[in-house]
């Protein structure tokens, strides 16, 4: 089966990213760290197409006018279209899983993660109907499937807060769905405080692009320490 990725985005220059990240560090070392958190889940889904040519990815990207932009040239993009987060998110994971059979929906926001998770994904998704990687403060850094979900479901979950992910489990549960696969819990990058997670977080092995963020990291933590 081929399968899709959809990676959630703003446009850096048309709408702010990581604004609660920017009440700790400053606007100017959010949007750094924004830029570097693309690169590493770009590299990641990279690595886990190359030997997988029947799977594609996309950005989603918030703006209609954030499409045609030079960032996300090299997977090509789609529009989310308007509405709730709930609402983009059930847009694109029918327009893809229709083409595709299976899809994943991931962020930006969890620069650890590493093809082996997206790898991991696919493995439980060959044998279960939706698989959520779980993140710490309650959400979910990846959800993938390959059944229809009605809209009402993607409505249902209280996101940006503690519940989302058991949200949207009690509304699959409450509609007769399967329960879905588990991935290794992992720390979106929200708050100042959740960087510190990273350093536990990378793999041993890192990817340039990784390794260019803990660099710009250390960085920056030094910078703060000095002044």
């Amino acid at each position: 089966m081929s399968g899709a990725i959809a990676i959630f985005v703003k446009t850096p220059g048309l709408t702010p990213a990581k604004t609660r990240l920017a009440r700790g560090i400053g606007t100017a070392q959010a949007e750094d760290f924004y830029h570097h958190s693309l690169d590493c889940v770009a590299f990641s889904v990279a690595r886990f197409l190359k030997p997988r040519k029947d799977w594609i990815a996309r950005w989603a990207v918030a703006e209609a006018e954030g499409v045609e932009d030079p960032r996300w040239r090299d997977f090509g993009a789609r529009h989310t279209g308007p509405g709730t987060l709930g609402e983009r998110m059930w847009r694109v994971y029918e327009g893809l899983r229709r083409v595709h059979g299976q899809v994943f929906l991931i962020g930006a926001d969890a620069p650890q993660m590493g093809a082996r998770h997206l790898k991991a994904a696919q493995q439980a998704l060959e044998e279960q109907d939706f698989v959520f990687g779980p993140a710490h403060d309650g959400g979910f850094w990846l959800f993938g499937g390959k059944r229809p979900i009605p809209k009402p479901l993607w409505l249902a979950p209280r996101y940006s807060t503690a519940h989302a992910r058991a949200d949207f489990i009690d509304a699959l549960k409450a509609n007769a769905f399967p329960a879905p696969a588990m991935l290794d819990f992992l720390n979106d990058i929200d708050e100042a405080e959740d960087l510190a997670a990273l350093t536990h977080e990378m793999p041993a092995t890192r990817s340039p692009a990784q390794r260019r963020l803990m660099a710009w990291l250390r960085q920056m933590e030094s910078d703060q320490t000095r002044m």
